[in-house]
């Protein structure tokens, strides 16, 4: 991933809390819900992973390709997630997410049309399949931060007081995390 620093930073923070976030759900969650929650916590830390270059070493060939490697191994248990029982959120969806973040790291890895890696090489972005890909994952991704954002105004409105129920018991906490990784996912493919 490239683009401005600060951009990194807020992907990094964002990504390390909702993989820290989900981790403490994944403690508390009873074995059904603790599957998808650890999928969601690998899926936040292989974000943050792969926003790791844009704070650090920008034109780092080698570092994005070790940080690219290591988001697409951490997206891989989320392959097989499906929708469990108090999750609140469809299994599918992480099987989106990880495919993406596979797709974002292979591009980062792989080179460019015009030589250099995928990420180092700025200014050489997505062609033929590769756009096709990369503006049909970033269709979805819009979407769902749409229905997710949407669905959780009612949510807040109605939920319990705070303090009333632990951090790790909120659902809307959950779905918010959902809806920042959403969003966050765009923000890394459109910097492709």
């Amino acid at each position: 991933m490239h683009g401005p620093p600060l951009v990194g930073w807020l992907l990094l923070v964002l990504g390390a809390a909702s993989g820290a976030y989900c981790t403490a759900r994944a403690r508390a969650a009873p074995p059904g819900p603790r599957r998808a929650a650890r999928a969601e916590a690998a899926l936040g830390w292989g974000m943050a992973m792969m926003a790791v270059p844009a704070v650090t070493a920008p034109d780092s060939a080698l570092w994005a390709r070790l940080t690219a490697v290591a988001a697409g191994a951490a997206a891989l248990p989320a392959l097989p997630v499906r929708r469990c029982a108090g999750t609140g959120g469809w299994g599918g969806h992480h099987t989106v997410e990880a495919v993406a973040m596979i797709y974002m790291s292979v591009a980062a890895v792989l080179p460019a049309p015009g030589g250099g890696a995928g990420h180092a090489g700025h200014g050489t972005g997505p062609t033929g399949p590769s756009l096709v890909l990369t503006a049909v994952l970033l269709g979805y991704f819009a979407g769902y931060a749409v229905r997710a954002g949407l669905r959780l105004v009612p949510v807040a409105a109605a939920g319990p007081a705070p303090g009333a129920v632990a951090l790790t018991e909120r659902p809307e906490l959950a779905a918010a995390c959902r809806l920042a990784m959403s969003v966050a996912m765009c923000g890394m493919l459109l910097t492709m």
